[in-house]
């Protein structure tokens, strides 16, 4: 699966396959159920780039970009980002993998969630 596939292909192409993935996946939520259960060095370094490159588009414009921008799965995607356990995840990953080179967009994803769960809480007082 795409989530786990660590080559440089798979690194430079990951955004145009999953927003394609998102648009005709049958069941998206079983999608990120097991992109969560990923272990992989592939699965971190992917989601933590799309945060960081689509940073704009998911939480200002609340879609997923690609071949066609579409907001049918972002609030979902967007609320899977920012789930405690996706924090969790990014911060045990950190750790994990601290001596990488990706590393740090690791701990930027992180600092980005961390950010948008602020906004979110500030916007629901």
């Amino acid at each position: 699966m795409i989530v786990n596939d660590n080559s440089p292909k798979a690194e430079f192409e990951f955004k145009d396959y999953f927003s394609a993935i998102s648009h005709f996946y049958p069941n998206f939520t079983e999608l990120l159920d097991i992109w969560s259960k990923s272990e992989s060095k592939a699965g971190i370094k992917h989601i933590a780039g799309l945060i960081i490159d689509e940073q704009t588009n998911l939480f200002e414009g609340k879609k997923i970009s690609g071949f066609r921008d579409q907001k049918d799965n972002a609030k979902e995607f967007i609320e899977w980002i920012l789930s405690d356990k996706m924090l969790d995840k990014h911060q045990q990953k950190y750790f994990e993998f601290e001596t990488e080179s990706f590393a740090e967009k690791i701990s930027w994803a992180e600092q980005l969630i961390n950010t948008q769960r602020k906004s979110k809480a500030y916007d629901n007082v």
